[in-house]
């Protein structure tokens, strides 16, 4: 596995502190899901007694999958995205995430 260091990523915003569960969804040419996954998602783990970040990692998509993942992040505080400096695959940024839990 290869290690993907912090010079190759973009965050925003930090995390928000501790929670209870972390999901990690990697994103690429994802533009026209990334809205409908955020509110399904938070609908779902919104409604449970736990608190909860959706880290969702983008894979230098080349579509506005980040925009979408920063206009997420901005209106939801349990929402925060990673952007990768160049394309790495499904499986490393899924991995980059998980590393990326607070």
């Amino acid at each position: 596995m290869r290690h993907i260091p912090d010079s190759q990523m973009y965050a925003a915003p930090m995390s928000r502190g501790p929670f209870d569960i972390g999901v990690v969804v990697p994103v690429y040419r994802s533009e026209g899901s990334v809205e409908p996954l955020v509110e399904r998602t938070l609908a779902a783990l919104g409604s449970r007694e736990w608190s909860f970040e959706l880290l969702l990692v983008d894979d230098h998509s080349p579509d506005g999958s980040w925009a979408k993942v920063m206009a997420a992040s901005a209106r939801h505080s349990s929402v925060r995205g990673i952007r990768l400096q160049r394309n790495v695959g499904q499986m490393a940024a899924t991995l980059c995430g998980l590393a990326n839990l607070d």
